[in-house]
C-alpha cells in the first residue's frame, strides 16, 4: 500500500512512477517463477494468546453442556435414545464426508489454456 501523500503529483511523474511499479512487480514475478520463493522477508504474524482464550472460554461453554447432555443419555436414556444419538453422529459423519467429496475438483482448470484459432 502507498500513502497518496507519498505519490508524485504531476501526471507524467505518477505515470512515471507507476511503470515502475510495475516492472518490479514483473520482475518478482518471473524471480517466482524461477526460484518458486520470494526474494522479500517473510512476515510472520504474531500469537495473540487473547484469540486462544475467547476460544477456549466458548468450547467450554458450549462443549460442556454438550457432553453433559450426551452423558447423560448414555447413563440413563433409554436404548432407542442411545441408538438415535449414535446413527445421528454417524450419519453427519458420513454428510461431512461426502460434502468435502463432493468439493474436490478431480482435475484442474483449463481456463486460459486454449489456443486461439488464429494461432493454428
Amino acid at each position: 500500500r502507498h500513502e497518496i501523500n507519498n505519490l508524485p503529483d504531476s501526471e507524467e511523474d505518477l505515470g512515471v512512477w507507476l511503470r515502475d511499479l510495475f516492472k518490479e512487480k514483473d520482475e518478482l514475478v518471473d524471480e517466482f517463477k524461477k526460484t518458486g520463493k520470494f526474494d522479500l522477508p517473510a512476515y510472520h504474524v504474531p500469537r495473540k494468546y487473547n484469540d486462544l482464550l475467547i476460544w477456549l472460554a466458548w468450547a467450554i461453554v458450549t462443549c460442556l453442556p454438550l457432553f453433559y447432555f450426551l452423558g447423560q443419555i448414555f447413563v440413563s436414556g433409554t436404548f432407542l435414545q442411545q441408538v438415535f444419538i449414535i446413527g445421528f453422529f454417524l450419519f453427519m459423519s458420513v454428510a461431512a464426508k461426502w460434502l468435502i467429496g463432493w468439493t474436490e475438483t478431480k482435475k484442474g482448470s483449463k481456463y486460459g489454456m486454449k489456443e486461439n484459432k488464429k494461432d493454428k
